[in-house]
């Protein structure tokens, strides 16, 4: 469990905490935040992009999921006629895909984007594994292996789910990052 979530949580029923965290994400606002995320390393820098940016999107959308990532977040978000398998992706599909090939500093406000969109929607987020995700980001070998997991988590469940529509009485199952496999 990161500190900063941990923090987060304790924070849920302060108004005024939310309010200044919300500013994190605004530019011309975001030292308002910083009294706040100082000691979670949240003022300069890329980490510091990272800490405002979960702090803001706790602060505006509080529901959690224990598991997940960008992807299946995203996979959430496309609507009954989009499908998430065609040639042609829809308009989500499409932000993935633009999520997936950001740079460094293109992705928090891609994700910020997209995360907002899923409160509008009432989708949970995993605010640790985004954290985390978001971290390794900037790292190109680490970047890669969360560009690949996030996009296991979109497209791969189509497939899963189509396999068990085959065979009656059978459930997908949705493969799991363990340590074996992870490279």
């Amino acid at each position: 469990m990161t500190a900063l979530v941990q923090w987060l949580r304790t924070q849920k029923e302060r108004r005024g905490v939310l309010a200044q965290l919300r500013c994190g994400i605004v530019p011309g606002k975001q030292q308002r935040a910083w009294p706040l995320l100082a000691r979670f390393d949240g003022i300069e820098g890329y980490k510091g992009e990272v800490v405002r940016t979960i702090a803001a999107l706790y602060a505006a959308h509080p529901d959690e999921s224990p598991s997940g990532s960008m992807g299946s977040v995203c996979r959430k978000l496309c609507s009954g006629d989009e499908k998430t398998d065609d040639e042609k992706p829809g308009p989500i599909g499409v932000r993935f895909q633009l999520l997936l090939a950001a740079e460094t500093a293109e992705v928090c406000p891609r994700v910020v984007r997209l995360i907002l969109r899923a409160k509008v929607r009432g989708i949970p987020v995993n605010y640790e594994q985004l954290q985390e995700d978001l971290l390794q980001w900037a790292f190109p070998q680490k970047r890669k292996y969360v560009q690949e997991r996030w996009a296991q988590q979109f497209w791969a469940p189509a497939a899963a789910s189509a396999a068990s529509d085959d065979v009656p009485g059978q459930q997908a199952e949705t493969p799991q990052d363990t340590p074996e496999t992870m490279p």
